[in-house]
């Protein structure tokens, strides 16, 4: 997985620096996009969400009975809204992006 985060790493790090121009960065968009539909990367990303999921309510569990327990499960309720209102703006750019094309 460290792999994958040091490969996009270097891609974002091209994209925002580089000055190859235009079509260079359409073309690391394109495999950018390409990426994110193969079925080996949304697998991993599903099996990745879902260790995170048993670990918070892992966490959650021993924690409900804490006087941290309604912080923690306030906080939860919070980012879970969050990251999917990213997810949904990620998206909404990525349709936008190929509508463009």
């Amino acid at each position: 997985m460290r792999k994958w985060y040091f490969v996009a790493g270097l891609a974002v790090g091209y994209v925002l620096g580089a000055k190859a121009g235009r079509e260079r960065y359409e073309q690391l968009a394109s495999m950018a996009c390409r990426l994110r539909e193969d079925e080996r990367i949304q697998s991993a990303t599903k099996s990745v969400k879902a260790g995170c999921d048993k670990a918070v309510s892992a966490a959650q569990d021993k924690l409900k009975d804490t006087k941290f327990g309604a912080k923690v499960e306030e906080l939860s309720a919070r980012f879970a809204s969050e990251i999917d209102d990213l997810k949904e703006e990620i998206d909404e750019e990525l349709k936008a992006e190929e509508a463009r094309k």
